[in-house]
C-alpha cells in the first residue's frame, strides 16, 4: 500500500532538518572507548532559523494549532485568514507559500503602511516527496521596509470543496507559509534529550544568538543566548496520533536546557511521550531586538519515540 504524506508532513519533511533517534549499532571495543559511543549531547546538533515556518488553517472553527495572532472568518462563501508578521531584515525578506489548494487561495500582502504589495515575479519551486507534489510559490524582497506587515489569504469555500481536495473537514493545515528574513538575530533549537523512550519526557529548547557576533565562525553547537527584554516562546508538540499541545517555553533555573540560573535566555518545554512513532516539534520565539524591532522565528523538529524496553536475541558463535 501507498504511503500517504500530509501537508504537515511534507513540509516539515522538505522544509525543515530532520531530528530523529540514533540506531543503535553493534558496536565492540575496549572499555576504555565505552564513552565514544553514549548519545551526544543534543545542544551539539543545533538547528538555527531565520524564519518563521506557519500554518494556515482556514477552517473558521479551528481544531488544531491556530497561528498567534491568526483570525479566520467566512463572509459570502470566502474563507479569509488574516495574522499581522514582522519584517526585521534590512536586505532581503522572502515570502513562500505551500498549499495543494494554491489554485484556489489568493494572497495579498499589505506593508506596515496598509499598502497593497505587488507580488511580482514569481518562483514556482514545487515540493514532491515520494508521489505527491505540493504547489510552491516565492516572492523576494530586498530593501524591505522594517515593520509590521499584514499577510491576507482567501480562498472560495465552494471552489475547495467541489475541487475533491477539500481539507477543511480533517486536522491537517490547508497551507503554509515560510516567511524568511536575512538577519543576524537568529534562533538555536535543540532536542531536549536523545533517549526517546514512551513514557520519558521529551521537548525542545531554544535561544536568541546575534549571529553577527560570531564572525566568520561556524558554532559548535548551540550559541550563548541573546538576552533580550522583550521575548516569548511557545512549543507546539503534534503527536503520532495526529493530537496536539501547545505549551509555554520558560527560562527557569528548572528548565529541560537552563545552566540553573534564572532568565538565562535558555527556553525550555518538554511534554511526555505517552505514544510510539513520530512527534513533530516547533518552537516558535518573538520578541524586539535590541535595536527596538520586532521579530518572529520558528525551528522545527522530527523525533521518534521507541518501546521503553527491548528484547535482545543472543547467539553464540
Amino acid at each position: 500500500m501507498a504511503t500517504v504524506f500530509s501537508l504537515a508532513t511534507i513540509l516539515f519533511l522538505a522544509l525543515v532538518s530532520v531530528s530523529a533517534a540514533i540506531e543503535v549499532k553493534k558496536l565492540a571495543g575496549p572499555p576504555s572507548e565505552f564513552s565514544i559511543y553514549d548519545f551526544p549531547d543534543p545542544s551539539e546538533n543545533a538547528l538555527f532559523s531565520q524564519s518563521a515556518l506557519i500554518p494556515i488553517d482556514l477552517n473558521p472553527n479551528p481544531t488544531v494549532h491556530l497561528y498567534l495572532n491568526a483570525k479566520v472568518n467566512v463572509q459570502n462563501d470566502v474563507l479569509h485568514w488574516v495574522a499581522e508578521l514582522p519584517v526585521d531584515s534590512e536586505s532581503v525578506f522572502m515570502l513562500s507559500f505551500a498549499s495543494p489548494i494554491e489554485q484556489f487561495l489568493e494572497i495579498e500582502l499589505l506593508d506596515p503602511s496598509l499598502n497593497v504589495i505587488p507580488l511580482d515575479n514569481p518562483i514556482y519551486s514545487p515540493i514532491a516527496i515520494d508521489s505527491i507534489t505540493v504547489p510552491s510559490t516565492s516572492y523576494i524582497f530586498e530593501n524591505p521596509i522594517i515593520g509590521v506587515y499584514t499577510l491576507h489569504i482567501y480562498g472560495n469555500n465552494s471552489d475547495i470543496k467541489n475541487s475533491g481536495l477539500d481539507s477543511l473537514q480533517n486536522d491537517d493545515p490547508e497551507a503554509y507559509v515560510l516567511w524568511f528574513n536575512e538577519s543576524p538575530i537568529q534562533i538555536a533549537s535543540q532536542l531536549s534529550t536523545y533517549e526517546l523512550h514512551k513514557g520519558s519526557p521529551l521537548g525542545l529548547g531554544v535561544n536568541v544568538f546575534d549571529a553577527s557576533l560570531l564572525g566568520n565562525s561556524t558554532p559548535e553547537g548551540r550559541p550563548d543566548a541573546l538576552l533580550l527584554d522583550d521575548i516569548s516562546a511557545t512549543m507546539n508538540v503534534v503527536f503520532p496520533d495526529g493530537s496536539q499541545v501547545d505549551a509555554p517555553m520558560s527560562d527557569d533555573s528548572d528548565g529541560p536546557i537552563s545552566n540553573d540560573d534564572d532568565e538565562d535566555g535558555d527556553y525550555g518545554a518538554e511534554v511526555t511521550a505517552t505514544q510510539t512513532g513520530y512527534y513533530m516539534f516547533q518552537a516558535t520565539v518573538q520578541g524586539t531586538t535590541p535595536d527596538g524591532v520586532q521579530f518572529i522565528r520558528t525551528v522545527e523538529h522530527l523525533a521518534s519515540v521507541v518501546v521503553d524496553n527491548a528484547d535482545y536475541i543472543l547467539s553464540f558463535h
